[in-house]
């Protein structure tokens, strides 16, 4: 009977570790797991922040884009008035 109770005692300690083993497991996990996340939020930050700037840096290409277009235009009308001027002074350059 005494042996009895002394296995009882050693299996209830074995136990009692085993639980302590695993709660401290579950900590570590649990504090990975909040790394983790914080690290998918920075993540995610970053992420949206590039979005922006990219939505920013394509309205900005946009904007010249247009801007070189007026230039094109006022340097052709520049162009053909240089070159009726040319044409209107003749070979000589008189008219």
């Amino acid at each position: 009977m005494e042996n009895l109770l002394h296995a009882m005692m050693e299996h209830q300690a074995g136990q009692q570790q085993l639980l302590q083993s695993q709660s401290e497991e579950i900590t570590r996990q649990n504090a990975g797991i909040r790394d983790l996340i914080v690290v998918s939020r920075t993540i995610l930050t970053t992420a949206e922040k590039l979005v922006a700037s990219q939505d920013k840096v394509t309205e900005q290409i946009k904007e010249l884009r247009e801007a070189q277009a007026g230039t094109d235009e006022r340097l052709n009308i520049l162009v053909d008035e240089v070159n009726r001027i040319i044409r209107a002074l003749g070979k000589n350059g008189t008219q």
